[in-house]
């Protein structure tokens, strides 16, 4: 009995990358950073606009994006963070 559970448990994890592989979505880049156009555009949103102290900010340099910033949890705060504007992505297939 033990020798036909090794064998299963032998082909299920043959098997298994391979099915995993065949059902994983094709990967899309949705952001070119290094694209002259300036779109999209970022922008920080900080827990300012609660009354917090957090700072931070994104720049873009060199084809990457950069997030850097302190969080404070001075007067309940404690966040930051980045998002895009004037730009829609189109997240089908």
């Amino acid at each position: 009995m033990h020798r036909g559970r090794i064998l299963l448990l032998a082909l299920l994890w043959l098997v298994s990358p391979l099915t995993l592989a065949a059902t994983e979505p094709p990967m899309k880049t949705l952001i070119h950073f290094d694209d002259s156009a300036g779109e999209p555009r970022w922008v920080a949103v900080n827990d300012g606009v609660m009354g917090g102290r957090s700072t931070g900010g994104p720049e873009v340099a060199a084809g990457q994006l950069r997030f850097t910033g302190v969080l404070s949890l001075e007067n309940n705060g404690g966040f930051s963070s980045v998002r895009t504007v004037g730009r829609d992505f189109d997240f089908t297939g």
